[in-house]
């Protein structure tokens, strides 16, 4: 996935502004104050307008810019000229791997779309178990989820035809925020699985690497990845953070065969519970 056109018009420092390249590489240069950040501030707002790797993604984009969520006129902070609106127009390419995953997994996507329009504040995990509740009103709620994850599904292989997508954020001059449709930016901008979709991922200039100790490496490979979604585009100092800790997880998966390293060989599966073992061992001593 890379990012293809960008237009930024009114936002913050920038009146007028558009990107459009097929390099691989955009450099922005400017002198201080000229609008960098900014460009930058806009691609991160259309990106958790639409979807987010942390449920209170946008939360923390309003937050950064010290917007009340309660208080929707606080929006017009980010109006450079305060008798215009906002709009914040981009599109994204999608690479021919990623369009084939988000097609084999339309069903799952659907689903957890429509768990997350239906039950608001409800977590995909949670939905889950609560699916064996029985009970009419129960009942009920699966069938509703059931028929808009099947809209969504078939609205998205349908969108997937194209490789290019677009979307728009309009902030009008009373704060008020809309998007165009996309259920594929929707789609894409919520999965955080680096290996199977782009993710969009932001450094902040204040960079400070803190010094560790050499023991204690934790390797909870799903804390670790929980910690990178809060930090992808928020909190972005916590990135520098129990580096080493993060570099050990990146060499490590787990799997039913034990501990699998990145260059495909793998540990036995009696290191992991290596005190069960010694126990086992001294029992049969005895």
């Amino acid at each position: 996935m890379r990012i293809k056109q960008l237009e930024i018009r009114n936002f913050r420092a920038i009146d007028h502004a558009t990107i459009d390249s097929n390099s691989t590489m955009v450099v922005i240069a400017g002198p201080n104050g000229c609008g960098k950040s900014c460009v930058l501030d806009a691609i991160r707002l259309a990106k958790s307008a639409y979807g987010g790797y942390d449920p209170h993604e946008f939360r923390h984009w309003m937050g950064e810019f010290q917007i009340d969520p309660n208080s929707p006129a606080d929006m017009r902070k980010v109006l450079r000229d305060k008798t215009k609106g906002a709009r914040v127009r981009i599109a994204i390419e999608l690479h021919a791997k990623e369009m084939e995953y988000l097609r084999s997994h339309a069903a799952d996507i659907g689903e957890r779309s429509a768990v997350g329009i239906l039950l608001a504040g409800v977590s995909f995990e949670e939905w889950r178990q609560r699916v064996q509740a029985s009970g009419q009103q129960a009942q009920q709620v699966i069938s509703q989820i059931e028929n808009l994850a099947n809209a969504i599904s078939t609205d998205l292989k349908n969108r997937l035809q194209f490789n290019v997508h677009q979307g728009l954020v309009d902030i009008s001059t009373t704060g008020s925020l809309s998007l165009s449709s996309n259920v594929v930016l929707q789609a894409v901008w919520s999965i955080y699985e680096p290996q199977n979709i782009g993710i969009i991922d932001y450094h902040g200039p204040q960079r400070h690497f803190s010094r560790e100790s050499l023991g204690g490496v934790h390797l909870s490979l799903k804390t670790q990845e929980e910690g990178q979604k809060q930090s992808v585009l928020y909190n972005y100092a916590a990135k520098y953070a129990n580096i080493k800790t993060q570099n050990t997880s990146f060499m490590l998966s787990v799997n039913k065969e034990g501990i699998r390293l990145r260059d495909g060989s793998c540990c036995p599966r009696r290191f992991k519970n290596s005190s069960a073992d010694s126990s086992q061992a001294r029992n049969s001593k005895e």
